[in-house]
């Protein structure tokens, strides 16, 4: 779930988790409690929302995303 995911990577210790899991939610429209499932749609959503939580704007590009899913093969 993007709750799990997110308080694990961005613990409340080191990070405002809450609103992070927020924005997830308005970045991805998933709820906090879906389960994920790990195609390589919803990891490139994923990785687009936390790049834009991090860095402030969108960094990763489809060219990006297309060579990350090759490395997994």
């Amino acid at each position: 779930t993007l709750q799990k995911l997110i308080t694990a990577y961005a613990p409340p210790s080191e990070n405002d988790t809450e609103a992070y899991i927020k924005f997830m939610e308005s970045k991805t429209g998933w709820n906090r409690l879906q389960p994920l499932i790990p195609t390589n749609e919803n990891l490139g959503t994923i990785a687009k929302a936390i790049a834009i939580q991090e860095n402030g704007i969108d960094v990763i590009t489809p060219s990006d995303l297309s060579q990350a899913f090759a490395l997994m093969v």
